[in-house]
C-alpha cells in the first residue's frame, strides 16, 4: 500500500492534471523521491486525490477531510513536508506495519 501511495504521489507531482487516472506501474525508487517537499496546500490536494483516499481507507485511515490531518503530517508547522514525513505519518496513523502493507 505504501508503494501505491508513493507511485500515486509521484504521478501527481510530475503531472498535477492526472487526478482522475490510476497509478501507472513505475519502478519504486523511494530514496530518490523521499526528500521531495510539498507545501501544505499541495499536500491537502494530494490527500484529497480519489486514489490516495482509497488507499488510505484500505489502511483504515479516515482522510475525508485532509485539512484536519495537516498537523499530523506537518508536525513542525513549517508549511512544508517531505514524502518521507508523509509516509512516516501514515504509518503512525495506521499503527503497526503489517506484512500485507509491504
Amino acid at each position: 500500500k505504501l508503494q501505491e501511495i508513493v507511485e500515486r504521489i509521484q504521478e501527481l507531482h510530475q503531472n498535477p492534471r492526472s487526478r482522475d487516472t490510476h497509478s501507472m506501474h513505475r519502478e519504486w525508487k523511494f530514496e530518490a523521491l523521499a526528500d521531495i517537499e510539498f507545501q501544505d496546500n499541495e499536500l491537502i490536494s494530494i490527500l484529497g486525490d480519489d486514489r490516495i483516499q482509497d488507499i488510505m481507507l484500505d489502511l483504515d485511515i479516515e482522510a475525508a477531510h485532509p485539512e484536519a490531518l495537516l498537523d499530523t503530517f506537518d508536525g513542525d508547522g513549517t508549511g512544508k513536508v517531505t514524502l518521507r514525513q508523509v509516509l512516516c505519518s501514515i504509518l503512525k496513523l495506521r499503527g503497526e506495519l503489517q506484512k500485507a502493507d509491504m
